[in-house]
Order: structure tokens, then sequence, then C-alpha cells
């Protein structure tokens, strides 16, 4: 097996890939989670199973339990391997027909792998493959100019599985196992297949909206060349939109039935993201007749929502998966990975505006700015527009007032989940002191639901806002010198904490009243 990065493709249309070394043998885990004033919706996972054990699948294969197992030989990059497809304990396992254990030297006279790119020399570190952990199986086939599908001779079965490049980062793998015989290569397939469809949790179904100018603008020749490959294998249907213009998301999601479909995806930045979630939520609570107001409890979404990652930033898929990479993201989705993630309702005179994870006012507005207006020079917009909100004509502090409600003590416990806003609208209901003012000149006020793991900040915007706890973090910068400021700004590309300086104050709040303070004169600055 190797990467899809170097994935080559039969005349099917199946990715075949040869590289079978260190392939991981863990899961990722399904984590449950909110969104924020604060509410719940689904995100994508990425921890990474704790057992590496050869545990039974019992819960998937108790439909299969009288079923008997099946044992055939294969051939496995050259080598002859005794497989075997045990029900009872949810495993495919193969082993070597070398009594001794080991590779024989490979001949370069002697036969050849029946798949081109089985003709690399790599030796198997793992001898089985969990029910779970297996993705897609198709029938491989060789055919010939002028046949159709389902003709050609038989070449044996390919199984579509994952590996981890680091941490967070996922990689598809194809192991292909080798047979003439078509007869027990398609009972092998039927009977993995059968399997498959018992993970009731991966979408049969998905929708995908991708914005092709997104990032390195690759986004297209990424769809064709990698991920619909991969969604074809899994064997999941998936319905392309590409965006075309700034509303066709709103327009499309209100005419949609999200009842025919098993997830809603998209592929993009964090641009295509934000209008992908007020979309579902909006039309999600449309759905159930809920009007959005204040105080009021929102529905969750209707159906999970996925991200393939392909935008400059990508704060959120970072913040979600640990990573931006757009394969982890496709397989997240296919796995039926999921995580409830905060976000926060956004209103101005009691009016509900949007949904947003992330809001930040001052500097970053600025830099925000900017890059709708350098959008022109690519991939540099970004450190250019914040060279540009830097400068010493740009760069000033801002009065406003802010009132929050700050999160009770016995709420911050490291591992609190909130699954509802109804302690919002206990608190709001509480006396008007519930409510602490602050009051002043600042230079950035950042409202966050997600840490914002970025290529700028590593460990992100704001490092300590959980993703499901049902708070917001609010950090606020003080009227400060220029130098003191860019100090700031610094430390988050390394280690150290950004907030701890004397003119960086943070509070966890539940809800959050914002009111810049306009100067009663003109001024050019404003």
């Amino acid at each position: 097996m190797e990467e899809t990065d170097d994935f080559s493709f039969d005349q099917d249309g199946i990715p075949t890939v040869d590289d079978l070394s260190s392939t991981s043998d863990t899961t990722p885990t399904n984590r449950p989670s909110p969104l924020a004033h604060r509410h719940n919706h689904h995100q994508q996972t990425h921890r990474r199973g704790p057992s590496r054990d050869f545990a039974p699948e019992i819960q998937h294969v108790n439909n299969f339990s009288n079923d008997a197992d099946l044992a055939d030989i294969f051939d496995i990059l050259g080598e002859g391997y005794d497989c075997n497809l045990l029900f009872s304990q949810g495993v495919l396992t193969w082993k070597p027909m070398n009594p001794m254990g080991h590779r024989r030297p490979r001949s370069t006279k002697g036969l050849k792998s029946l798949f081109k790119s089985n003709n690399n020399k790599v030796a198997l570190k793992k001898n089985f493959l969990k029910f779970r952990e297996i993705l897609g199986v198709k029938l491989r086939r060789r055919k010939q100019s002028g046949q159709k599908d389902g003709e050609g001779v038989c070449l044996g079965f390919g199984l579509l599985t994952y590996d981890y490049k680091s941490a967070n980062v996922m990689k598809a793998r194809m192991i292909d196992f080798e047979h003439p015989s078509e007869e027990i290569c398609n009972k092998w397939v039927s009977k993995i297949s059968d399997v498959l469809q018992t993970f009731e949790e991966r979408p049969k179904s998905v929708k995908l909206f991708i914005q092709k100018y997104a990032g390195e603008k690759t986004g297209m020749t990424l769809f064709r060349e990698k991920i619909l490959p991969i969604f074809r294998t899994a064997d999941c249907n998936v319905d392309m939109t590409e965006v075309m213009h700034n509303e066709q998301i709103k327009q499309d999601l209100i005419h949609l039935n999200l009842l025919d479909y098993d997830c809603i995806a998209c592929m993009g930045g964090d641009g295509t993201v934000n209008k992908v979630v007020n979309g579902l939520l909006n039309q999600s609570n449309k759905d159930y007749g809920v009007e959005i107001k204040c105080n009021i409890n929102p529905v969750k979404a209707a159906i999970s929502m996925g991200i393939i990652p392909t935008g400059k930033t990508n704060h959120i898929a970072s913040s979600v998966m640990g990573t931006d990479d757009p394969i982890t993201g496709l397989l997240h989705i296919l796995y039926g990975n999921r995580y409830m993630v905060d976000v926060c309702s956004v209103y101005n005179n009691e009016k509900f505006q949007r949904w947003a994870f992330n809001s930040q006012y001052g500097f970053a507005g600025n830099v925000l700015t900017f890059i709708s207006r350098y959008s022109s020079i690519g991939l540099k917009k970004v450190e250019a527009s914040f060279l540009k909100a830097l400068t010493k004509s740009k760069l000033r502090s801002y009065e406003c007032d802010i009132e929050y409600i700050p999160v009770p003590v016995e709420e911050l416990e490291p591992l609190h989940q909130s699954g509802s806003t109804s302690s919002l609208i206990e608190l709001a209901e509480k006396k008007e002191n519930s409510w602490r003012t602050l009051k002043g000149d600042f230079m950035n006020v950042g409202i966050f639901t997600v840490p914002g793991i970025c290529e700028f900040a590593p460990q992100g915007l704001s490092k300590f806002t959980h993703l499901n706890d049902g708070c917001m973090d609010i950090a606020v910068v003080k009227k400060v010198e220029r130098k003191d400021f860019i100090r700031f700004l610094r430390r988050h590309g390394n280690s150290k904490n950004q907030f701890d300086f004397p003119f960086v104050e943070t509070f966890r709040v539940k809800e959050v009243r914002f009111r810049p303070r306009f100067p009663t004169s003109w001024s050019y600055k404003d």
C-alpha cells in the first residue's frame, strides 16, 4: 500500500495502492459535542483509538455469527497468503504460506503480480484488519478496449483502509488480494460488503459543496483525482455542487431535502465552512418550525456536516481534526466519525444575524478587510494583510463596551460537555447583576468557540478554548504601544502563552454583548 498522493487508477476508476508497510490497526474514535450563544452541531473527530490489541468486533458481527468463516489462498505482493475471514472475531487475517514466516527474495525472472502497482518490494508488517478498519471492497478486473463494466479477466479484489502519517494525519491505503477465480473473489467481496453495511454510522449519500477557488485553487483537480475515487471505492454516493457565487450554498440548502442525504460536506476554506454551517442550521431550524430569537433554544443540525479543507488558514477544520489535510477530512466523513462542536448565534438589536465560530473586532477585523481587498494576489494575501494592518497609519485602538455573563466555577470542568443551551436561559433569567461590564480602548477583541488552529498559530488563536463545553472565550488586548502588540502577535507562532501579558485579559462566558463607541466628530481613521 502507499499514500493516496500516489494513487493510480484502473479502467474502472478504482484507486490501486500497493504499500502495505506500517499499517495502523486503530480506527479513529467517535466522540460526541455542542455549538454556541452556544449551540451543538456535528463535525468530524480526530482522536486515535487507544488499543492495538486483537479484540473481537462483536457489536458488528452478530448478524453473521452463524455464517461459516471463509478461508482461501490469495497472492499479496507476489507472495502466497492463507487468508481467513473470521466473523466470530470480526477480523480479516492473512498468514504467509512460507513456514519460516519470512519473505523470499523476489526474482525478476519469475511471475510478476497481476496488479501493476504491486511490483515494489514492501514487507508486510501487519497480518490482520478489523472489520471496522475496512472502508470499501471492489472486485478487480483487467479489461480490454471495448469491454463494459463487469467484463474482463478477474484479477482479485482490493480492500480500502487507512493508515496514519502522523498523530492526526491519515492516508488511504489499498490492499490487493489476487486470485484468478471470479467465483471465489465474488464470494469474498459479497461477504465483506454485507459486513460493511452493518456500520450504520457511515454515510451512504453525501451532498458536497466545492469551492474550487479556495487556497491554491486546485479543488476540482483534487476532487477528480483523489476524492472521487475514494468515494466510489467506499461505495458512497456523492452529489457534488460547484459553488459559483456567494449566495449559492444558502439558496441550494433552502430547496434541499436534508433527509435525502446522510451528510452535508464542504470542500474549501473557512468561508465555505461558515456558509454551509449557516445554511444547514437555518434550514434545520426552519424544518422544525423554530424561529431563531434571543433566549430561544435552536435545534441542532438535522444531519452531520463534514469538512474537506482546501483553503489557506482552515482554522475550523484544524481545530476539530487537528490537521487541515483534505484526505484526513474525507476519511473521517466516510468512517462516520462525529464530534459535536460549539458555535455562536449572533444578534443585532434582538434580531438574528448569523452563526459564527470565532468573531474578532479591531486589528483582526482590519486584517480580514484587507484580505478581501488583496484577493487578487493569491496565497500571499494573508501575509500582505497582516503587514498592512500593522502599519502605523492603520494600527490603532478602538473604544468599546463589553458586557458578559461569566461561566460559574462549577461548570469549568475540563471534560464538561453541554448538550443544550438550557443553562443559557437560566443565566439570562437571573438578576441583572449577572452581567459584568468591561469598558476601555482595545487593540483587539476576540470571541472564540474553537481554538482557531492555523499555520500562523499552531496552538491556536485561543489555545485554551474547548470545542464542546458550551462556553465562549473572550480575549481582549488593551491599548499598548505598537512594539508590545507585535510581541503579542509573535507569541501565536511559538509555544509561549500569548495571553501572558499584563495588557491581555481573558474570560470564559455564556453570553456577551458588544458595543463599539464611535467618536462624535468625523475622523479619517474611522
